[in-house]
């Protein structure tokens, strides 16, 4: 049973000891890659992949990041 489990995890390249590579995509990519998953089966798909891919562009198709990067990094404190 041991040689097999052995046998499994390095055959399936699956290592979750190892971290995993940064995401290092595009905004732009991420919303293509939206449009491709979700947004053609939209009525209004194309028009909200035009507008997203415009937001892009006008912040510079920035380094998509998790929300929770941003909401760290601009909490707002009340005084």
């Amino acid at each position: 049973m041991r040689f097999t489990i052995a046998q499994h995890e390095t055959q399936s390249g699956d290592k979750p000891w190892l971290e995993k590579p940064k995401d290092s995509r595009k905004l732009s990519e991420l919303i293509k890659t939206w449009d491709e998953l979700h947004g053609h089966f939209l009525k209004d798909g194309k028009r909200r992949k035009a507008k997203m891919l415009m937001i892009a562009d006008q912040l510079g198709d920035p380094q998509a990041k998790p929300a929770t990067y941003y909401a760290t990094r601009s909490r707002v404190t009340s005084s």
